[in-house]
């Protein structure tokens, strides 16, 4: 039998540990209540026990996952291209990240701005409503950044014969946009009050960092191409889908927007 506080050896007869002085019987009663305890929890509680660690293990990395991509964005917003290109498969999450908060807060902040625009004609006044408004642009914003991941995937996968996969691509092309994506912060808060030539200057710079995105992400993969097809076409292959995309997509988001902004049943 060992000492509980120290670790010592101790003999059978000992009723204090000669090393640290603790009382042998406190020991050997704690020894004897354990099992008892461990039997009366019953199978209850043990699925109670096992589901807080189940949620306490889940909350950690959630907080790991957040902190980690704090890290990511400020790496990114120090060297843009440097760090944004030499992203790829296994910072894809934080791609998805970035597609969700640029879509969320820029659908946000042209919801506060409609809002105040709408504000300054009594005809218009608290007829925006949030729900049409906001997940239209927001549905619209983050479909139209996957269409453009997928269309350079499959640009570089079955015209320029690059050996790449769907995640490396948004992990690039996600990293890539962090400065858009910072800049949506930028909107959201000048879109609070209302202030409409500066989110007007501010969108047309994230629709900017959005193509110039684009148009690295593509390029970084130019020196894997196993086919021999310029990749400039590429660009204009890729910038012809999206706009098909947009010509085919565009009614159906001015019906709910624009239903959004007059409180109309289209």
């Amino acid at each position: 039998m060992n000492c509980a506080g120290c670790g010592n050896e101790l003999i059978d007869n000992d009723k204090f540990c000669m090393v640290c002085g603790k009382q042998v019987t406190e020991m050997e009663v704690a020894a004897s209540l354990q099992p008892h305890i461990d039997m009366s929890m019953g199978d209850g509680a043990q699925q109670k026990q096992d589901q807080n660690k189940e949620k306490n293990e889940s909350l950690e990395k959630v907080q790991k996952t957040a902190k980690n991509y704090w890290h990511f964005v400020i790496e990114n917003l120090k060297a843009p291209v440097q760090k944004g290109l030499s992203h790829g498969n296994q910072d894809f999450l934080y791609g998805y990240i970035n597609i969700f908060v640029l879509s969320f807060l820029y659908a946000l902040g042209s919801y506060f701005q409609l809002k105040s625009t709408a504000g300054m004609f009594s005809f218009f006044a608290s007829s925006v409503s949030f729900a049409e408004t906001f997940f239209s642009v927001f549905i619209y914003a983050a479909l139209a950044s996957f269409v453009v991941v997928g269309v350079i995937f499959g640009i570089l996968k079955w015209l320029l014969k690059v050996d790449v996969s769907f995640h490396q691509v948004l992990g690039r092309f996600g990293a890539l946009i962090t400065i858009p994506t910072a800049l949506s912060v930028l909107y959201f808060i000048l879109a609070l009050p209302g202030l409409g030539k500066m989110t007007s200057f501010v969108s047309m710079l994230i629709l900017s960092g959005l193509q110039i995105a684009l148009i690295l992400a593509f390029f970084s993969y130019r020196m894997q191409a196993k086919a021999k097809f310029d990749a400039i076409y590429g660009i204009f292959i890729a910038y012809a889908v999206f706009a098909i995309f947009i010509a085919l997509t565009s009614g159906t988001f001015s019906k709910y927007f624009f239903g959004g902004l007059l409180n109309f049943g289209f």
